[in-house]
């Protein structure tokens, strides 16, 4: 292994019919795997794709429609596995045997070793083996990819894990992550009586490095979600403990979701002017009492959404704030934009308190 494109020990698996995938960590890193699983799944002569797994990432395989079976083992050499008995390693090596699998793919990230899983395929008598690794296999692994990571930089975990399927000339369809939403889900999120329109779930943040996606890109993300009228739900590992964790959380998104409100109004006035839009024989000052009502109807609907979310409201009403100082004292006046500006201010603020009030919501930002 010379270099990160070289591998040792190449082996026929044109025959191969029943394929193990190996992937022992949390239910993210399960997600991540689904477009490397999904290219095994795929390729020609597989009958049967089953995943080993600890016991979170089971939950996240059973999305995965391309897995067949599902294995859990807490497996010792993984931390989140605490210190489990023997004879469950001796148990989960006697289910692989049974099941006389073809070949194995084991799926890691760079500060993990693959050694103990293909110790685990050669005691259950799996002849083929699929892995990265830093140090020499020999005969735990008939086909080694040299491991570069991280010297060489740090790929994301799906282009990884394709890229080690791939030297087995497997390709899936598309690479995107497969998650199959079962209908209990559907039921659990129709008891929370969401206003109708389109929701889009975020959630801005992932334990591993390898997993995160740039912030710059969920603000980009939320930006056009918004101008495109979605609503969306924040994620977050733990709900606000009070008004200060409430502040530091949701508060930062809510006062950047207000924002991005008031910057798309603003863009698409200036994106219509830039094309030429003539207004329809409207004059600009009604026009721009039109896109304030609308900003006005987007804090309505956030405070309604939010349960009176303050810190959306404080964030519109600022803009628009500037908005009517701007067209009641700066150079370019226009005396309707400046009071429907205000009159917009005092409707989102007026709503937000009213419905803060009537709902309790003392502590959320």
């Amino acid at each position: 292994m010379s270099d990160g494109s070289s591998e040792s020990g190449s082996s026929t698996w044109s025959d191969v019919k029943r394929v193990l995938a190996i992937r022992l960590d949390s239910m993210g890193d399960v997600l991540m795997t689904s477009p490397a699983l999904r290219a095994i799944r795929e390729a020609p002569g597989v009958e049967l794709l089953a995943l080993l797994t600890s016991p979170a990432g089971a939950a996240a395989a059973a999305l995965i429609a391309e897995v067949d079976k599902v294995m859990i083992y807490a497996a010792p050499w993984m931390k989140a596995s605490g210190t489990p008995a023997l004879a469950q390693d001796e148990a989960i090596i006697a289910q692989l045997r049974s099941e006389r699998f073809d070949a194995a793919v084991i799926f890691t990230v760079f500060s993990q070793t693959p050694f103990p899983a293909a110790m685990l395929c050669r005691l259950a008598g799996i002849p083929r083996v699929l892995m990265h690794a830093r140090e020499r296999a020999y005969a735990l692994a008939s086909d080694e990819v040299r491991e570069t990571e991280p010297e060489n930089g740090i790929r994301h975990e799906v282009r990884r894990h394709l890229d080690l399927v791939s030297r087995r000339g497997w390709a899936p369809a598309h690479d995107q992550l497969s998650v199959t939403v079962p209908e209990t889900a559907h039921r659990r999120i129709a008891e929370f009586k969401l206003p109708k329109g389109r929701w889009a779930v975020v959630h801005p943040g992932a334990s591993a490095p390898s997993r995160r996606w740039p912030p710059d890109h969920f603000v980009e993300a939320l930006r056009q979600l918004t101008a495109l009228g979605w609503s969306f739900v924040l994620c977050l590992r733990y709900h606000p403990s009070g008004a200060i964790d409430a502040l530091l959380t949701d508060g930062t998104i809510g006062l950047y979701l207000g924002w991005v409100s008031i910057a798309t109004a603003a863009n698409a006035a200036a994106v219509l002017t830039a094309a030429g839009f003539d207004g329809f024989g409207l004059s600009p000052d009604a026009w721009a009492v039109f896109v304030l009502a609308v900003a006005s109807a987007v804090g309505v609907m956030l405070a309604i959404v939010g349960k009176g979310r303050i810190a959306p409201a404080i964030s519109l009403s600022w803009g628009l704030a500037w908005v009517a100082v701007g067209r009641l004292t700066g150079e370019l006046i226009s005396t309707p934009t400046g009071i429907a500006a205000i009159a917009s201010v005092v409707v989102i603020v007026a709503v937000t308190a009213i419905i803060r009030l009537t709902s309790g919501a003392v502590t959320a930002a």
